[in-house]
């Protein structure tokens, strides 16, 4: 009689196991989510990945910007301060 398993105790196991799985699967996406949206390797308009070699010059405003978004960018800051974009 000792060698009787308790059917309960095991559903009971298993069930904690998939939900500790279940929400260790969230937090580790939310977790991802929140690390690469403050990343300073992505472009903070379009938020593809730059690359060093991109971003050479300093960025406006402390942002980065890939090559076209950068190009947007100095155009409405041209526009904003009343010149002509070149």
């Amino acid at each position: 009689m000792t060698k009787i398993v308790d059917i309960h105790d095991q559903l009971e196991k298993k069930k904690q196991k998939e939900h500790l799985d279940k929400y260790r699967g969230r937090l580790d996406s939310i977790q991802k989510v929140i690390q690469c949206s403050s990343c300073h390797f992505r472009c903070a308009m379009c938020g593809i990945q730059v690359t060093s070699g991109e971003s050479a010059e300093p960025a406006p405003l402390g942002l980065n910007f890939c090559d076209d978004c950068k190009a947007e960018f100095e155009e409405f800051v041209f526009r904003d301060q009343g010149e002509k974009a070149p």
